[in-house]
């Protein structure tokens, strides 16, 4: 983990625009997947997510404007794993999964960005940095109650795409 990420402003702003950046990333890539597959239920679900990460992304780039960020290669960002928090893998998509499935996905990733604000929160020296840290998890709170929200009143039956008879052709 990146430790500088709990003691400088910019190093941890540097990881909340990346963090945001890959987010509206991977949901265009899910969205335009979606589309391609005519599931254009959640190809506008992933397309609106994705623009909610852009706008989120533009809110802290005015919040460090003026300021010089660190330039921090693929591999020194202080994520929690292999991804940052908001942008999953493809494992666990499919172009037959529902509406609550997707919001799933993305609910467990909005969970994992909060996670990591919350640790930055607990663990950093800097003042300012566990401030925008603790904003930052309420943000991500908020997220997380809309999609909370949004699956509970969704009235679906569940699809089994494991079951696919005729699944498209994957090359390995």
């Amino acid at each position: 983990m990146n430790s500088t990420i709990y003691d400088d402003l910019g190093c941890f702003f540097a990881h909340a625009l990346m963090l945001e950046q890959e987010a509206a990333e991977w949901l265009q890539e899910i969205a335009g997947m979606m589309q391609v597959h005519n599931n254009a239920e959640l190809h506008k679900l992933f397309s609106e997510l994705a623009e909610d990460s852009v706008q989120h992304g533009q809110e802290i780039e005015k919040l460090c404007a003026g300021m010089s960020l660190p330039e921090i290669k693929p591999w020194q960002y202080g994520w929690p794993d292999a991804h940052s928090p908001e942008a999953a893998g493809h494992h666990d998509l499919h172009y037959l999964m529902s509406e609550k499935e997707a919001l799933q996905l993305v609910l467990a990733n909005e969970q994992k960005a909060q996670d990591f604000y919350r640790d930055v929160q607990d663990k950093a020296s800097d003042a300012r940095v566990r401030a925008y840290a603790r904003q930052f998890a309420e943000e991500e709170g908020e997220h997380i109650a809309l999609i909370e929200q949004r699956i509970a009143s969704g009235s679906e039956t569940e699809q089994h795409w494991f079951d696919d008879i005729d699944p498209p052709h994957m090359p390995e």
